[in-house]
């Protein structure tokens, strides 16, 4: 798993393979283990653990049940951990009262459309339809910037023949054998500078790409067919926060500097008040016929409650298992139980036999699928420690401290009854 970089299938199958069958090996393992560590623990606690080693078989094999289970619901505790407080930082891909009208379909991205000026023309009528329909002033074009080469050629009507799509400019990073993509660009023109609330004399003119403070360091601009800027002049402003808007832009001093042309993407509509469903509609209908898309507001739903689900479903799996396994220890032991009782054992020594038992397993379950979890998540998400930075702490309470607990509390409820025969002997 951590030589994969959640990247390389072979080694993810192989390691998760590997990963849950060194789980179900480590369980015998570690009740010889427990076996050794509670030699100093009262006699009752020693028996327990005692019949545990005894009857590996079972016990092992319980052990290793739990620990999967137990080890699954941390797996999926710790994600939604983290898709909780990424959705909690999150503002949205728009604000409730914009939309963006896209042209083809293409929704923001490193692809820009490749239409001809006829269909423009036909696209910008039926934004202005659009914006009628949602009683806003205006539509803010938005621009992004491509490499058309002087070689593609024209059908009769003016449509380019080839790609429906063009690359844009971007931001990359530089990777061994090329690069990445990890923000597209648009233009910063006088309309969404104005948009953005930023006059023009507060551009740098040597600049090449404006964003936010702090934002996509040490990266590369990409002006699509092999165009590449390795350090380009950044200036930072206070543009939108919102992904769908223009957030991150390309000057009108970088454009002509790799040769590139301003390319139409699309239109951003803003209204007075947040968009209804009717008004989202009515846009779509109006959009559809002339292969326009409409984005809106997107909002992301909370995986909190699956962690939440996770632990209880494998709380009660753990439970579950470790009833049937003390049941059938205790059903082996017997005739110990009986000369226990014979000489003397209350019904408080026998509750604590039961009890141990059942905490032992459980808490041992708890403690390696926990840790086995962890060690899994720190070997996939090992260039991401953001993930594991968000630790579910009522989670791994609940699964350490809550199944034990509840465990010892079932056993010894469940543990006094005498045997029903002391002085016969059981028929086989």
């Amino acid at each position: 798993l951590y030589l994969s970089h959640a990247r390389r299938p072979a080694f993810v199958i192989f390691g998760a393979m590997i990963t849950v069958l060194g789980a179900l090996l480590l369980a015998p393992l570690a009740i010889r283990g427990l076996a050794v560590l509670g030699r100093r623990a009262p006699v009752a606690v020693r028996l327990a653990l005692r019949d545990l080693v005894r009857y590996q078989a079972r016990s092992g094999a319980a052990l290793g049940a739990i620990t999967l289970a137990l080890a699954i619901a941390v797996t999926v505790a710790v994600s939604a951990a983290a898709h909780a407080a990424s959705t909690g930082s999150y503002v949205g891909n728009l604000p409730a009262n914009a939309l963006v009208v896209h042209i083809g379909g293409l929704e923001k991205g490193p692809l820009l459309p490749d239409i001809s000026a006829g269909e423009l023309e036909a696209a910008q009528t039926r934004v202005d339809q659009i914006a009628a329909s949602l009683n806003a002033t205006n539509a803010v074009p938005i621009d992004g910037a491509a490499n058309v080469s002087e070689g593609d050629a024209l059908s009769p009507d003016g449509v380019r023949v080839g790609p429906r799509g063009l690359d844009g400019a971007a931001l990359v990073r530089v990777i061994p054998h090329g690069y990445e993509m990890v923000a597209p660009l648009s233009v910063a023109t006088p309309e969404v500078l104005a948009y953005q609330g930023i006059p023009p004399s507060r551009l740098d003119p040597t600049a090449d790409v404006l964003t936010r403070p702090g934002d996509l360091a040490g990266l590369a601009l990409s002006g699509g067919r092999d165009r590449l800027v390795a350090n380009p002049k950044v200036q930072h402003l206070p543009l939108s926060v919102y992904p769908g808007e223009p957030d991150r832009l390309i000057t009108m001093h970088a454009v002509q500097r790799l040769g590139l042309q301003v390319v139409r993407s699309g239109w951003l509509i803003r209204t007075a008040s947040p968009l209804t469903a009717a008004q989202i509609g009515r846009a779509e209908n109006l959009a559809a016929p002339g292969g326009l898309s409409v984005e809106t507001r997107k909002n992301r739903q909370s995986l909190a409650p699956l962690g939440r689900d996770a632990t209880l479903i494998g709380l009660a799996f753990a439970l579950a298992v470790l009833a049937m396994t003390v049941g059938l220890i205790r059903s082996e032991t017997a005739r110990d139980l009986r000369t226990l009782t014979a000489a003397g054992a209350s019904a408080m020594a026998r509750r604590t036999l039961t009890g141990a038992t059942a905490g032992a397993l459980a808490a041992l379950g708890a403690l390696l699928g926990t840790v086995g979890a962890y060690l899994a998540l720190v070997a996939w998400h090992r260039s991401d420690e953001w993930t594991l930075s968000h630790v579910p702490y009522i989670n791994l309470t609940v699964i350490l401290v809550g199944l034990p607990v509840l465990a010892v509390i079932g056993g010894w409820l469940l543990g006094g009854r005498e045997p029903s025969a002391i002085a016969r002997h059981p028929l086989e």
